[in-house]
């Protein structure tokens, strides 16, 4: 062993000091950068599952309005005009209790309708909104 006459601190304690600094210093960087991006991913993944779950409770309410409609409708005119009656159940005070479905009324004619005794096709698009 070497014995330091002054009393100081050996070179490589020194040395493996300042290492340990920098790799905690640049581990700390790294992981703080890093997680602003999983912040960024997980917030897009919540808007897509919220405007996925607002795209689920229209196709439901739609088809719940055409199952009705279609329950007393003998041609494409009376399942149109079943179709109209049953959609205002979906409004309160002058607005539809789900915006998407305003959409609904104005596409809603006869080149959109495939009517049979079987059953009934009908094409809408619709725009979902955040």
């Amino acid at each position: 062993m070497l014995n330091n006459k002054r009393g100081g601190v050996s070179i490589s304690i020194v040395l493996l000091v300042i290492f340990t600094l920098v790799l905690v210093i640049s581990s700390l960087t790294y992981f703080t950068t890093r997680s602003s991006g999983i912040t960024k991913n997980l917030g897009n993944s919540f808007i897509l599952e919220r405007v996925n779950i607002n795209v689920e409770e229209i196709n439901f309410n739609i088809q719940n309005i055409v199952d009705r409609s279609f329950e007393n409708s003998n041609s494409k005119e009376e399942f149109i005009d079943n179709f109209k009656l049953e959609l205002e159940n979906y409004v309160v005070d002058g607005k539809f209790i789900i915006p998407e479905l305003s959409q609904l009324e104005s596409q809603l004619n006869s080149d959109s309708v495939v009517f049979s005794d079987k059953g009934v096709e009908v094409s809408f698009e619709i725009k979902v909104q955040d």
